[in-house]
């Protein structure tokens, strides 16, 4: 498909859904040859930008660069930045601005400054139980985002978050106070970088235009934000892909309908703040599904810019298979918001992989983790058999066995590498016992694992590998001049 060509299929889609809530913007006065794409004008295109195996951030920054990006997402986490009251943690922040502010890696930023990440509300221990408009909780990050503007001062900052997807960790009833924390953080945002800087609260699509009580929450949320933030990634309930034309501009057409329907926030500019695409096959994608994905976003942009501002591409390189996997399972903490009060065991020693009745010519690798209150371990050496049947089962499976950690209560056992079947990886078992039969273990994280692994648009490899999404994104931006 032609570069730009979905901008008038989503032209023509808008008014026909839901009344004409959302007016596309104007057909562009340009010649034949050029009307197929909008140039960029005022966008902001972002990227999650970040290094793959062997490279360095700097090479990372200049692939992204190369495909037209100019703009870096950088978030911080409150509790990261500020571990214990009124002591804060400049290293990140002060790197982060030398790097950011100088060629030539110089890029301006989306700051996503995060009271709560997620399901997790991230704040410094001491106000874990504060109301969220109880007048220290204001006052504690108006001081918070005064450092972080004195640490900051050579970067030019687009967009300000307030929160990624608190929808996933507020209830319908704690937006109103979150409301508060809010505007009160908007003000003292914009008295530090500038009346300019538009600042909001990132929400999940789905939250944002599925009609409901959530929904009416966050539009009041809402009220008073400078642009209306939510994040994107077109998959169905059992995280399959959607098709990359068809949903994409059903789904964006539902979510400005939501914000224009509603007299608190019509005529508000919206700023995809996070946009994905997985290309697993095990999700039901690929490669080339990717790439229509983001022909579809580029199309949609232009169709409905200046409404929309900013669109923030995530990410740029995929993760490893066991950064994936260690991420589904809760990472360090075992997806504890906030930070254990004792230790996690200690990493166990080496898996070993003995197999059992008819061996074969297949490589099969697993790894443990130790499991205690605080959390999971980092995770144990990488064990392997070269010997393993090609198809597991009752009768032809992997022994693995491994010592006993002190103050570990049980243990998660994690099939790195499928040698045959079952071809899934991830988490297999929980178990108290230091030894484990797999018989085939069907994996609980597998299909989460693959969403997360496989959003990058470039690969885990070495050397690093673009795919087309990623050729796809630069030639959408360079056709409308960045």
């Amino acid at each position: 498909m032609r570069l730009g060509s979905l901008a008038m299929i989503a032209a023509a889609l808008a008014p026909a859904a839901a009344g004409a809530c959302v007016e596309p913007a104007p057909e562009p006065a340009v010649s034949a040859v050029d009307q197929l794409v909008v140039p960029s004008g005022g966008r902001v295109l972002a990227m999650d930008v970040g290094p793959g195996p062997g490279e360095t951030l700097d090479a990372a920054v200049a692939a992204a660069r190369a495909a037209g990006v100019a703009t870096v997402v950088l978030n911080y986490d409150w509790a990261e930045l500020e571990p214990s009251p009124f002591q804060y943690q400049s290293v990140r922040l002060a790197a982060d601005n030398a790097f950011y502010s100088t060629a030539p890696h110089a890029m301006s930023i989306v700051l996503n400054i995060r009271p709560i990440a997620g399901a997790c509300r991230v704040v410094p221990p001491d106000l874990a139980a504060v109301a969220w408009n109880d007048p220290v909780m204001t006052t504690r990050f108006g001081y918070l985002l005064t450092w972080i503007h004195g640490y900051l001062p050579g970067l030019n900052v687009k967009v300000m978050s307030v929160g990624t997807e608190v929808d996933t960790h507020l209830g319908p009833a704690d937006y109103p106070a979150y409301k508060t924390f809010f505007e009160a953080a908007r003000l003292k945002a914009r008295s530090l970088w500038g009346a300019s800087l538009p600042v909001g609260v990132t929400v999940g699509r789905d939250s944002l235009a599925v009609p409901g009580p959530e929904q009416a929450a966050i539009l009041d949320l809402n009220e008073h934000a400078d642009h209306v933030l939510y994040t994107y990634y077109p998959l169905n309930a059992d995280f399959t892909v959607k098709d990359p034309y068809s949903g994409p501009i059903a789904d964006t057409y539902a979510a400005l309908a939501a914000v224009e329907g509603n007299p608190k926030t019509a005529g508000r500019p919206v700023d995809l703040i996070e946009v994905g695409y997985p290309t697993s096959s095990a999700l039901g994608s690929s490669l080339g599904k990717q790439q229509s994905f983001v022909t579809a976003m580029f199309g949609i942009w232009d169709a409905y810019y200046p409404r929309i501002p900013t669109m923030v591409f995530n990410w740029e390189a995929d993760l490893s298979e066991q950064s994936a996997e260690l991420v589904a399972i809760g990472g360090w903490g075992g997806g504890s918001c906030q930070a254990p009060a004792g230790a996690p065991p200690p990493a166990p020693g080496a898996t070993t992989v003995a197999p059992q009745g008819t061996s074969g010519n297949r490589t099969w690798q697993y790894y443990v983790v130790a499991v205690n209150a605080n959390g999971n371990s980092l995770p144990g050496p990488i064990g392997q058999t070269a010997t393993g049947a090609a198809t597991l089962s009752s009768t032809s499976y992997n022994r693995l066995s491994w010592a006993p950690v002190a103050g570990a209560t049980q243990y998660k056992v994690m099939r790195l590498a499928a040698g045959g079947a079952p071809a899934t990886t991830g988490l297999i078992a929980t178990t108290t016992a230091t030894t484990f039969d797999d018989t085939g273990a069907a994996s609980s994280t597998y299909v989460f694992q693959e969403f997360i692994r496989t959003l990058g648009y470039r690969t885990h490899s070495t050397p690093m590998v673009d795919k087309p999404g990623f050729t796809q994104l630069g030639a959408e931006a360079h056709a409308r001049g960045w």
